[in-house]
């Protein structure tokens, strides 16, 4: 099973455009989808799906942040956030396989939050 990713960047204010075309990403058959509202007061730690670490471990991974004022910081370690999702916004990135849980904190409200992450393809 494969995922294809595509991104498209066009700064019209600056006539620049990012094109690069789409890639596939090879998954297994496990996918964890989690919808969530996270605290700002202290980080939440969602635990990978068990099928996916005990398998091929997690791939691909997508968050979306519904909230419309607050970000979400995203990390694979307790308080070291390498990824921000502002609000109304998502990100996609490709998990190491040994990941097995992402910490998420919301800025200064809850966000109601998705996340979902493929197991990685053998």
């Amino acid at each position: 099973m494969a995922l294809n990713a595509q991104i498209i960047l066009i700064d019209s204010d600056n006539n620049w455009e990012f094109k690069p075309g789409g890639f596939d990403i090879t998954v297994g058959s496990h996918l964890m989808d989690d919808k969530m509202t996270i605290g700002s007061v202290g980080e939440e730690t969602l635990a990978i799906n068990g099928d996916i670490t005990s398998g091929n471990g997690p791939g691909a991974c997508v968050i979306r942040n519904y909230d419309t004022t607050n970000y979400v910081q995203v990390g694979t370690t307790t308080a070291d956030y390498g990824h921000r999702v502002d609000p109304e916004a998502w990100v996609f990135f490709l998990l190491d396989a040994g990941v097995t849980d992402l910490y998420l904190l919301a800025d200064t409200a809850s966000c109601v939050t998705q996340v979902r992450i493929w197991e990685r393809g053998s």
